[in-house]
């Protein structure tokens, strides 16, 4: 399967991980780029794909509350 990982050198920085139902996660990202990859199912190892897509953020913050479901 193909997904987005952050390209090496890139920041995701958490100030709160919660995992419960109303829980919260939030943080920032600082200008940021995920890069197209394959994952192996079994071992979750990624590759990057050759020629593959690539989606660039700028900096920005996030905050979001966590439902179940």
């Amino acid at each position: 399967r193909q997904t987005y990982m952050p390209e090496a050198g890139s920041f995701v920085t958490f100030e709160a991980l919660d995992s419960a139902a109303g829980g919260t996660w939030s943080g920032s990202v600082s200008p940021i780029r995920f890069v197209e990859v394959s994952m192996d199912n079994t071992t979750l190892e990624t590759t990057p794909v050759d020629g593959g897509n690539q989606i660039e953020l700028d900096s920005w913050s996030f905050s979001v509350v966590l439902q179940a479901g």
